[in-house]
């Protein structure tokens, strides 16, 4: 198994797309393109805050199926996984395999690694996307 902890307590920053900080799509941008050599695009000037869910979901639904192929509905390793907020699919994250997920929250300190049980993700789990 893979060594995260280089992407726990990344700072949150709307718009990051570094280890100085990053929003939730940076950091799977981040650790898809460190990690396995995926590169996303940067998707910067598409939304200006994170907290925007209409606007986010919107991107979201869009991109996608472009970024990281069909949906899927089991995680493997490295799938981009798209969470609802707010009734919205407004949050990603990237499943690392043994049933947890890293995501950057705006709510948390920074980015964390949390079980794919945890209550946050209960009934928000749109689906699973594989990065090509």
């Amino acid at each position: 198994m893979r060594d995260w902890s280089r992407y726990i307590g990344i700072p949150f920053v709307d718009m990051g797309r570094g280890f100085d900080g990053c929003d939730c799509y940076g950091l799977v941008r981040l650790a898809l393109l460190h990690e396995y050599g995926k590169a996303l695009p940067l998707l910067t000037g598409e939304y200006n805050d994170v907290q925007d869910h209409e606007k986010i979901a919107s991107i979201v639904g869009r991109w996608a199926p472009l970024l990281a192929g069909e949906k899927q509905y089991s995680p493997m390793e490295a799938d981009v996984v798209v969470i609802n907020v707010s009734g919205a699919e407004a949050h990603v994250g990237l499943y690392v395999g043994s049933g947890m997920i890293l995501h950057a929250w705006k709510r948390a300190t920074g980015s964390v690694l949390q079980r794919i049980d945890h209550a946050f993700f209960r009934g928000r789990i749109e689906g699973y996307y594989r990065v090509l």
